[in-house]
């Protein structure tokens, strides 16, 4: 049983702290990228790093009926990795390819759980397997 207001939707509210903030953003991507033409084989691999310095930290809560999001005077980091990845080979008959993607990611946060400020970490992984073919000019089947 819950014991909190369940909503599909809030009135939303938020409050900042009414200055321009001085956030710092690095990117940074390694990519790796095989195609041979000839045997139809094409392979992607990628790394990823995204660093957001001084973030403003927010405090949510549920103010009488109203979801109010309010900035605090924390500030903290926050750090996404990723490894996106894809495979495909193409076969001759049909125009035919196969494809194999898959993605890992992490994203390393602070954030309020009731009055604490607790170090969180977001991990999301993903695979796609992609079968298309041609048969003729004016037909394109794909099936993912």
């Amino acid at each position: 049983m819950i014991d909190v207001p369940l909503y599909t939707s809030y009135i939303y509210r938020n409050i900042d702290t009414g200055k321009l903030e001085d956030t710092k953003y690095h990117f940074g991507k390694l990519s790796f990228a095989y195609k041979n033409v000839m045997n139809g084989l094409f392979v992607n691999i990628s790394a990823v790093n995204n660093i957001v310095k001084d973030n403003v930290i927010y405090r949510s809560t549920l103010d009488n009926g109203i979801y109010t999001r309010r900035a605090t005077d924390k500030r903290a980091t926050t750090t996404t990795y990723g490894i996106p990845g894809r495979i495909s080979k193409s076969i001759g008959w049909a125009k035919t390819s196969i494809t194999l993607s898959g993605s890992q990611s992490w994203k390393n946060y602070n954030m309020f759980v009731t009055n604490d400020l607790c170090d969180c970490q977001l991990q999301s992984y993903s695979v796609g397997f992609t079968v298309s073919l041609r048969p003729i000019r004016s037909l394109s089947i794909e099936e993912k």
